[in-house]
C-alpha cells in the first residue's frame, strides 16, 4: 500500500464531495478556493 497515493485519493474524494455540496457563486472567491484546494497536487 502506497501511503502517499492513498492520501492523494482521500483528498481528491473529499474535494469532490465538498464541490458537490457547496456552490460558490462569486467567481473571484471560487477561483481562490479552487486554487487552494488543488495546491497540494502542485506542491504549493
Amino acid at each position: 500500500m502506497d501511503a502517499f497515493k492513498l492520501h492523494t485519493q482521500v483528498i481528491d474524494n473529499y474535494r469532490a464531495y465538498l464541490s458537490s455540496v457547496i456552490n460558490i457563486a462569486d467567481d473571484r472567491i471560487k477561483l481562490k478556493v479552487d486554487k487552494k484546494s488543488y495546491s497540494h497536487k502542485k506542491g504549493l
